[in-house]
């Protein structure tokens, strides 16, 4: 079966309305995706399924920028939103600095570093006269934790299926579940238990990590959305674009078809199978890995419903700011088995050799 080919930019922006289902595009390891472009596309990590929509106000390119890697041995999967000021291909400088910057700790599940590096070149790529937001978010499919590390960004929505309700991804939040300090895993010889939580010198920033369930929902969005404006000039705001969620995700079809009660706000969480079993043109090259079966439609009902009704709120008039939002759909799915084989091909990518692997062409930038 061949590859699903890697997703292409745009010159124009994406339609509104919601597309016919598409196959994912499988993150490889030490893969690096993403830019600054308008993009519109389904991914596939161990243990997400991911809808990435990014549409800048002006011309193919804008302001708001995101990019998606993965680790050497498939364990992280890292997303990156930034959000600056100014449009413009004047950015592009920057969004090149900062794919090479992920690329550089795409093997970190510690991200602290990522952040200060940040904060101490961000002046310098773009000049004093622009500011950003930046999140962070970091995946671990062994303990299946989300580790966030948000540098004054919009707070992610999250929907807890084991809560059955939908509430902003914070540190309040988060400490409401299973630490990731508790468990019995190590990643590069090191145990996740030492990971630094709490505030990021000398940056001031928080991180935390927060468990998700099968069946979680993980809403990553720039300002565009929670500024948007109705006819009377009233701002939607972070409260308001929560309650279009909640609305939303009770229009998604449950495993059965049916549609769930709009008040409950929730579906019924598929229960994973394996890829050879799962029929279409999804085909993961990361063995052991797991999807569920009602994913990733999913993650592009939800997002592209939310942005309908973003739309609907704005009364039709376009969006007056970059725009893009990052759905993360938790399936379950198990990280794949880390093999000598898999080792020595991580390596030799790291090396920029071949030992035998076919070589796909990368996502443009």
């Amino acid at each position: 079966m061949k590859p699903v080919a890697p997703p292409q930019s745009s010159s124009a922006a994406p339609e509104s309305a919601i597309s016919p289902p598409e196959a994912p595009y499988s993150l490889q390891c030490l893969e690096v995706f993403g830019g600054n472009q308008v993009v519109q596309h389904a991914l596939a990590a161990p243990g997400l399924d991911v809808w990435l929509d990014s549409r800048p106000c002006a011309g193919a390119r804008g302001g708001d920028l995101h990019y998606v890697s993965m680790c050497g041995s498939g364990r992280v999967t890292r997303f990156v939103v930034a959000d600056i000021s100014g449009h413009g291909p004047d950015l592009n400088e920057f969004a090149k600095w900062l794919r090479k910057s992920v690329r550089k700790h795409i093997n970190l599940l510690d991200q602290t570093r990522f952040a200060r590096a940040l904060n101490k070149d961000f002046a310098d790529k773009v000049g004093n006269y622009k500011f950003a937001t930046v999140l962070l978010a970091t995946y671990f499919a062994p303990t299946h934790h989300l580790i966030v590390c948000n540098a004054g960004h919009p707070r992610p929505l999250w929907y807890s299926h084991l809560a059955g309700r939908w509430q902003f991804l914070d540190q309040a939040a988060a400490n409401a579940g299973p630490s990731i300090r508790t468990e019995r895993v190590r990643y590069r010889l090191s145990s996740v238990a030492n990971l630094p939580l709490g505030i990021i010198e000398p940056t001031k920033y928080q991180q935390f990590a927060a468990k998700l369930a099968m069946g979680d929902v993980v809403i990553i969005y720039t300002d565009a959305m929670t500024e948007a404006r109705n006819p009377a000039g009233e701002m939607l705001d972070e409260r308001g674009l929560l309650k279009l969620a909640e609305r939303t995700a009770g229009q998604i079809p449950s495993v059965s078809g049916e549609l769930e009660a709009p008040a409950r706000g929730t579906w019924a969480a598929a229960a994973p199978v394996s890829h050879a079993k799962r029929r279409g043109p999804h085909k993961s090259a990361l063995d052991g890995s797991q999807v569920s079966a009602i994913a990733p439609r999913t993650a592009q009902l939800i997002g592209q419903g939310l942005i309908d009704a973003v739309d609907r709120w704005r009364g039709g008039a376009p969006a007056e700011d970059d725009q893009t939002i990052i759905v993360l759909y938790h399936n379950g799915g198990l990280p794949p088995r880390l093999t000598l084989g898999r080792a020595a091909r991580s390596m030799a990518k790291m090396l920029g050799l071949r030992l035998g692997v076919k070589k796909r062409t990368p996502a443009r930038a």
